[in-house]
């Protein structure tokens, strides 16, 4: 099993190893009502697939970074993704 933040940091740190991601400085918060509940080390991760609309919240505005990723979240995110780089 992995988490939503744990997949949005996996997809984002392949991002940064081809040279993608964010490149300069940055800081804004999100607007997911349990954004204090997404781990330090997650959090940009998080802005850089929400701003890229790679992955989104759940209903409600809530992003669920512990919950874990369904498979078709996980199908939906790699196909966001994709399309991204495409």
């Amino acid at each position: 099993n992995v988490s939503r933040e744990q997949l949005a940091t996996m997809i984002y740190r392949y991002e940064k190893f081809t040279g993608g991601g964010f490149q300069d400085a940055w800081a804004f918060l999100l607007d997911y009502v349990d954004r204090d509940s997404i781990s330090d080390w997650a959090y940009e991760s998080v802005c850089w697939m929400t701003v890229n609309s790679v992955m989104n919240g759940m209903p409600e505005k809530l992003f669920a970074p512990k919950e874990t990723a369904t498979r078709a979240q996980l199908a939906t995110v790699l196909a966001n993704y994709i399309e991204l780089e495409a």
